[in-house]
């Protein structure tokens, strides 16, 4: 080999030339006989191989001879071998790809970072500039990859970047993330109208997503904030506004430039701010309320001040409680609750089946009306969009809610088994026997953005995240496995076998962020039930139930808590911390109601089937409750 390439041959050094290692992990010495290529292609494989240990000095020698090799190439036009030299030989493959990109072979290098598994924002760079556009969007929407993408692409290709960020715009539009919009396409002085629109619509909608539009119209449209007089007064003088005012002001406390319209937001609202402050309505800490009220520049305000320190929102988690908090169900209501969401502070979408999808305050008022059959519901994170779901002769009708327009979109019907229950508001993970897919909600149910379609076993549990993705799948020869990917990418963290405990009552829970919680428990001599699990991260516990036989017991797990519904005379739900099993709260639930348990951030939603609703905020030890009349 080395005797061809001193000789100049080449086209046959290359053929027999042996590749260095590129830095991953080797699966150790090769001893089988090297033969020579039969071309030149690029390998898009990924796995580790064996590699021949030629010691540092040799390897070194081969290393400089490759690098003139691709120099010389270089020089003489000849891009092809180059690249190979680059990416087989020298396993540089990064430096393929800025090679490729600057002899505007994007297409090869797109397929190649396609192949090697490359960071999405490069992908979908290459692709935009390749011409792939379909393929760049379905990465791009898949991943969420456009931010970083726009930002590679500004400097030397703005038509392209603006172009994409148009498209970005529209994803997170769809996504309901009305506002991120807005930021995404104001760049672009082309685009600014539309960005006008989804503020519009963003203030139409009311809540919290209403509060921060103003802050966003006071930052980039500071000559139309004049429009929003009448919110701006009713935020001001309405009592129950508390929680919009509360959004506001922590939009306003993220802004780090402010102008001189948002510098008169902050005056307007400033005391009415103060006084949910002192009414323990407030949210802002003492640090932020003071920085509000400096911002402010109102001396007099300043002036009138009591002295000493300002009434900061104190928090008072539930998990500090020494005493077991008591709390009860609301009385019952007119209509079954299939599925409840938690929209914002203050909103709630309840589904109640062939009636429909209602957005209801917290004393149960209804705000809207959707008129969709739902069974289940699936949240968007931005709390925007929802997918409502109907069963359907073993089927799933799926339809889209986008509840700031208050639209709704037929998607059409599947055979899906095992679905998430919150979506980033486009890439919706599902599950079918042997496949996972990620479905793009935008149209339909037909494009799919990622999947894995030969498991070796059929998916019997999902969870979905916005940070891990897992399943239970019940491998054909290990026996019940757990795969754990990594979001947005889906790279996959790890697959293993899952114990079968050997008790008389076993059960696995899968914890949307540890994995698997395997639940035991034995009989004891006094009566009790002596029930135990243990997930990972030292989340284990136990709990003595106050009953013989557990059948019938009801539990869910999120965060750091596990509730328990037990069997027995008053099938209340207990509230216990995942880490040991302390009992920190007991609702007490009617017997006959069929209750079911949903996580939300800082705390939990309990309904049943006879219209009741329960709010249990976690982070400030209440409960909020109503029924659907």
């Amino acid at each position: 080999m080395l005797k061809m390439f001193d000789d100049g041959d080449l086209k046959q050094a290359l053929r027999h030339a042996i590749p260095l290692g590129g830095g991953a992990e080797s699966l150790g010495q090769a001893f089988g006989p090297l033969g020579p290529r039969s071309d030149l292609s690029l390998s898009g494989s990924l796995g580790q191989t064996t590699s021949i240990d030629f010691g540092n000095e040799f390897e070194t020698h081969l290393r400089q001879l490759y690098r003139k090799t691709y120099e010389k190439l270089d020089r003489e036009g000849r891009i092809d071998e180059a690249v190979f030299v680059l990416a087989e030989l020298l396993q540089v493959r990064q430096e393929a790809l800025d090679y490729l990109e600057k002899h505007q072979r994007h297409s090869q290098a797109a397929e190649l970072a396609l192949a090697w598994d490359w960071p999405p924002p490069v992908i979908v760079r290459l692709l935009c500039l390749s011409g792939d556009w379909r393929r760049a969007l379905a990465v791009a929407r898949r991943d969420n990859a456009f931010g970083n993408a726009v930002v590679q692409m500004q400097e030397r290709w703005p038509d392209a970047a603006n172009r994409l960020r148009e498209e970005w715009g529209q994803a997170l539009a769809q996504q309901g993330e009305w506002l991120k919009a807005v930021d995404a396409v104001w760049p672009v002085v082309a685009l600014r109208e539309q960005a006008a629109a989804w503020l519009l619509a963003a203030e139409a909608a009311g809540g919290h997503l209403a509060a921060r539009a103003l802050v966003q119209r006071a930052l980039l449209l500071p000559d139309t904030l004049q429009a929003c007089t009448a919110r701006l007064q009713s935020l001001r003088d309405d009592p129950l506004l508390h929680g919009e005012r509360a959004a506001l002001a922590a939009a306003l406390t993220a802004v780090s430039e402010h102008t001189e319209a948002s510098r008169g937001l902050v005056a307007v609202l400033m005391p009415a701010l103060l006084a949910d402050q002192s009414q323990g309505r407030g949210r802002l800490d003492r640090k932020s309320l003071l920085s509000l009220v400096r911002l402010s520049a109102d001396t007099l305000l300043q002036a009138d001040l009591p002295g000493g320190e300002l009434p900061g929102a104190e928090a008072s988690p539930l998990a500090r409680k020494s005493a077991v908090l008591a709390f009860e169900a609301p009385a019952a209501g007119a209509h079954a609750v299939l599925d409840v969401v938690l929209l914002d502070e203050g909103r709630y979408l309840v589904a109640i089946g062939e009636a429909g999808a209602l957005i209801v305050d917290p004393a149960g008022r209804v705000l809207a009306r959707f008129a969709v059959p739902a069974y289940r519901l699936v949240a968007a994170h931005s709390a925007q969009v929802v997918l409502a779901l109907a069963s359907r002769d073993g089927l799933w009708r799926v339809s889209r809610v986008d509840l700031v327009q208050r639209e709704i979109s037929d998607l059409g019907l599947s055979d899906i088994e095992h679905f998430a229950s919150e979506f980033d508001g486009i890439g919706w993970t599902v599950a079918r026997g042997r496949r996972v897919q990620v479905i793009d909600t935008g149209k339909s149910l037909q494009d799919v953005l990622w999947q894995v379609s030969d498991l070796p076993g059929v998916v019997a549990a999902l969870s979905a995240t916005r940070t891990i993705e897992q399943f239970i799948v019940e491998d054909d020869v290990l026996g019940p496995c757990l795969w754990r990917y990594q979001c947005p990418q889906r790279r996959l963290l790890s697959r293993e076998p899952l114990a079968v405990a050997g008790s008389s009552v076993s059960l696995r829970l899968l914890h949307p962020q540890l994995g698997v919680v395997s639940l035991r428990g034995e009989p004891r001599d006094d009566g009790l039930f002596e029930l135990s699990w243990e997930g990972l991260n030292g989340m284990n516990g136990r709990a003595s139930l106050p009953v013989p036989d557990p059948s019938g017991l009801q539990s869910w797990i999120d965060s750091d808590w596990m509730l328990l519904r037990l069997p027995g005379p008053t099938h209340d739900v207990s509230v216990r911390q995942l880490r040991g099993g302390s009992v920190k709260a007991s609702i007490s639930w009617p017997v006959e109601a069929a209750v079911r348990a949903r996580a939300v951030p800082n705390g939990w939603l309990l309904f049943d089937d006879q219209g009741r609703v329960l709010h249990l905020d976690t982070e400030r030890s209440t409960a909020a409750s109503f029924a659907i009349r």
